[in-house]
C-alpha cells in the first residue's frame, strides 16, 4: 500500500507546525493589512525563497 500523498498529491497537505518568531513591528502590520491569509501567504514567500535558494 502506498502513502496517501503518492497516490492523490491534489489531497495531501503538508503537515503544520506552531512556530514563534519575531519580525520588525511595521513588516507584521504590513502583512496582517494585506488582509485575510496573511499566513498562508508568508508561507508561501518563505517557501518559495527556500526553492529558490535565497535562504
Amino acid at each position: 500500500m502506498r502513502p496517501s500523498h503518492l497516490v492523490n498529491k491534489a489531497m495531501w497537505k503538508p503537515q503544520k507546525k506552531v512556530l514563534s518568531i519575531r519580525v520588525d513591528a511595521d513588516l507584521l502590520e504590513a502583512l496582517k493589512a494585506s488582509g485575510k491569509g496573511w499566513q498562508t501567504r508568508l508561507n508561501n514567500w518563505i517557501r518559495n525563497g527556500i526553492n529558490s535558494h535565497y535562504f
